[in-house]
This record gives C-alpha cells, sequence and structure tokens, in this order.
C-alpha cells in the first residue's frame, strides 16, 4: 500500500472516532506542549536571570555574615556557620586599605518599615541603609536629585533617596525634594528621588528609602548577629575578580584570627557563584521536565497499542479480505504501523501549537522573554514517531500475521 493512501485511511480512521483518537493522542499532546512550554519557559528564564539579575552585580563581590542560598544547597554547611560573627562597619574600615584589586568598598543593610508623609503612608517598604559608595555598586540611577555624600554618612544626616513609585504615593503632583518623610517615626527630607526600574523576579524595584548607614544604625541598632552588615566590594575589572576574592579572604582570616585549616567563618559571593547556582535549578527544572515528558510518552504509547489492537480485532474481516485478494504480510504491516504513526504525529503536532501558545501566553503575563526553541520541536516530533512505531508495532505484527481464512470466518 503506498504511503499517502496508509495516511489518508489512518485520517479517516481518525475522523470516524473522534472523541477516541482525541484521548488516544492526548498523552503525546501533552508530552510534546511541556516539551515546547518549559523548554519556552526555561530558556527564558536564563535569559531573564543574565540581563537582568547577573549584569547588576557584574564585577562585584559579596562578603556577609553567612550565605543564605546554603539553604538550598547545603543545609549541613548552613547550619554551621549561624554562630559566624556578624560584620561591622569597622571590618569594612579594615579592608579599605587591604584589597588592591577594589575600586569600590561599600557596607549596607535592609529592614522593612512603614513610610508615611502626613497621611499617606506606605506599609512594609524595604528601608535600606548604605555608605555614600552604593551609586557605584550597583545600579542607582536618579530622575531628579542626588545622592548623598560621605560627608553626610559621616554625619548622620537624616537624609534620603527615594523609589518612583514611593513619590507617588507620598507626593502625588508634588516636587518631592526637599520635603520630608517619616522612617519609622524619624523625618528624613528627601534629596533625591530615583529612575523608575520596574519589576524584577515579580519583585517591586520602584518601593524603597535609602538612608545613610549611619542614620540606619541609629535607628534599628548595630549590634548582634541579627544586625550584620553586607560589605560590597566592585573588582577593578572583571578578570580580577578571583584574585579579589582570595584577597578577601585572606584579609578577614586573618582579622577573625582563623588558624590553617579551620572553616572561614564570613561568606564571599559574587555574581558568579548565583550563576552557578542557577545552572543547578535549571538542569533541576529539565530533569524534572524529562520525567513529566517520559511518563506521558509511555502513557501515551500505551493507549495507542491498547487502541491499535481494539481496531485490528474489530477489522479482522476487512484484513482478511485484503489477504484474501493479495495483500502481504509486509503490506499489512505498513498499513497499521502508518495508522498509529499518524495518530501519534497528529497528537505531536497539536502538542507543537499548543506549546507555542502555551509559551506565548506565559511570555504576555510575565517578564520572562518568548523563547521557543527549534530544537525542542524536533524533539517532540521525534518522540511522537518513537512512540507511534515502538507502541504501534504489536498491533501491525498482529494485524499482519492473521490466517486470512479465519479472519474472513470471524464474527
Amino acid at each position: 500500500m503506498p504511503l499517502m493512501e496508509g495516511i489518508r485511511l489512518a485520517l479517516s480512521a481518525i475522523w470516524a472516532h473522534k472523541l477516541r483518537s482525541f484521548l488516544v493522542m492526548l498523552g503525546n499532546v501533552i508530552a510534546v506542549a511541556s516539551i515546547i512550554a518549559v523548554v519556552s519557559i526555561v530558556d527564558g528564564m536564563n535569559t531573564y536571570m543574565h540581563e537582568k539579575v547577573f549584569e547588576r552585580g557584574s564585577g562585584v563581590v559579596n562578603l556577609q555574615r553567612l550565605d543564605e542560598m546554603q539553604i538550598l544547597t547545603d543545609i549541613d554547611a548552613f547550619m554551621k556557620t549561624i554562630y559566624n560573627p556578624p560584620l561591622t562597619l569597622a571590618d569594612r574600615e579594615y579592608l579599605l586599605d587591604r584589597l588592591p584589586s577594589a575600586s569600590f568598598i561599600g557596607a549596607s543593610r535592609r529592614t522593612r518599615d512603614q513610610v508615611r508623609r502626613g497621611d499617606e503612608r506606605l506599609q512594609s517598604v524595604p528601608v535600606r541603609g548604605y555608605t555614600s559608595e552604593y551609586p557605584f555598586l550597583e545600579k542607582a540611577d536618579l530622575s531628579a536629585g542626588r545622592h548623598f555624600t560621605e560627608l553626610e554618612v559621616q554625619r548622620s544626616r537624616p537624609v534620603a533617596v527615594i523609589g518612583h513609585h514611593v513619590a507617588e504615593v507620598l507626593f502625588p503632583g508634588v516636587d518631592p525634594l526637599g520635603r520630608k518623610i517619616k522612617v519609622a517615626d524619624r523625618p528624613y527630607q528627601v534629596i533625591g528621588v530615583a529612575a523608575e526600574k520596574g519589576r524584577l523576579l515579580g519583585e517591586d524595584q520602584d518601593t524603597f528609602v535609602t538612608i545613610p548607614i549611619s542614620s540606619f544604625q541609629k535607628t534599628y541598632g548595630h549590634h548582634g548577629r541579627g544586625r550584620s552588615l553586607t560589605i560590597t566590594i566592585k573588582a577593578r575589572s572583571l578578570d580580577a575578580v578571583p584574585e579579589l576574592m582570595e584577597e578577601i579572604r585572606t584579609a578577614m582570616r586573618l582579622r577573625h584570627h582563623l588558624r590553617p585549616g579551620e572553616d572561614d567563618d564570613f561568606a564571599i559571593t559574587s555574581s558568579e557563584t548565583m550563576l552557578g547556582l542557577w545552572d543547578k535549578i535549571k538542569n533541576i527544572l529539565l530533569s524534572v521536565l524529562m520525567m513529566v515528558v517520559g511518563i506521558s510518552a509511555v502513557v501515551a504509547g500505551i493507549v495507542i497499542m491498547n487502541i491499535m489492537l481494539v481496531s485490528v480485532q474489530e477489522r479482522t474481516r476487512e484484513i482478511g479480505i485484503r489477504k484474501a485478494i493479495g495483500a502481504r504480510y509486509g503490506d499489512v504491516l505498513r498499513q497499521f504501523l502508518t495508522e498509529a504513526l499518524t495518530l501519534s504525529m497528529t497528537g505531536g503536532i497539536l502538542g507543537i501549537l499548543l506549546g507555542y501558545g502555551a509559551a506565548a501566553l506565559i511570555a504576555h503575563l510575565s517578564p520572562l522573554p518568548y523563547a521557543a526553541k527549534v530544537w525542542s520541536i524536533l524533539l517532540g516530533l521525534a518522540l511522537t514517531v518513537a512512540v507511534g512505531g515502538i507502541f504501534g508495532i504489536v498491533p501491525a505484527r498482529r494485524a499482519a500475521r492473521l490466517d486470512p481464512v479465519e479472519a474472513l470466518h470471524y464474527e
């Protein structure tokens, strides 16, 4: 039987039993749609993380009391670090002349509090205390005003740089520069308004108040592990980051009088550290995808095999007539194998359309870019061919082996 004739007969059988055919194809639809949609999501997240997250910390190294990301990667190692000593402004001062690979060294701490002006107020606003170097350590463009100076940090001046959303809510239709807001019931003069940034990983980047670290510590205290600072150091160049990390480690071990062989009682992280963690998460996501796809494919194959076996039984007399008028073993085998492949690939094509639609919808409703890959389509099609071929061969061989005399007498 010619290939196109086999495909035509298979499509006619699908159309004649629409509901049954749809249920048969559903497994393949889910499997292929999962491949395309999840690959698009993971690749979109990968692009988004590199463009929006890692570029913000390019060439920047963070020195912290402990690495909170270890909760995800090594909980035992994290538990060993919970008693690490806090980092202070004195630690920053100690590092200023001991890191030749650094261009800027700053310190910061964060909390959340109410911010208000008159009757207007915002709850749980990120309040950030920084040294004056922060504009050189992160993207901190302003739409109006200025950043605070080193002198204002030294003298604990009550000045603040506010986010775009804070300015809109607390100062509707009014220029906020020079006016007062209250943070933790303490008055601060607004000297700058940050440029609008939008959202990052679902978090609002325009709602915050930045004040001098000295003013922050006066308000929220500066003793205890829970009040440890994050010391942020920018390397002179990207190539100098490994050298800078080693300089930080050496200096802090000397400061904390650690002997050779003793574990560090501090944590050093960089954008490369985050990138390594993201790669692990990405690989886990892809592994889960393969497991889901594999299960869906096996289920789809079993359903296809069962339905094709039923089809062989229903068409026993037809098979007997074909063999009686000259159809050979190979002709019947190809006919039913073609039907199984057509059924499987039709589900795959529907899965491709569904997967593309899901990827486009996610890109429209989220900040993730649309990132459907050609290789995911080819993988989906290859999967449908494999499922149709492997699980269709058993019913096809059973049909081909039928005795024409017995088949003609079958009721």
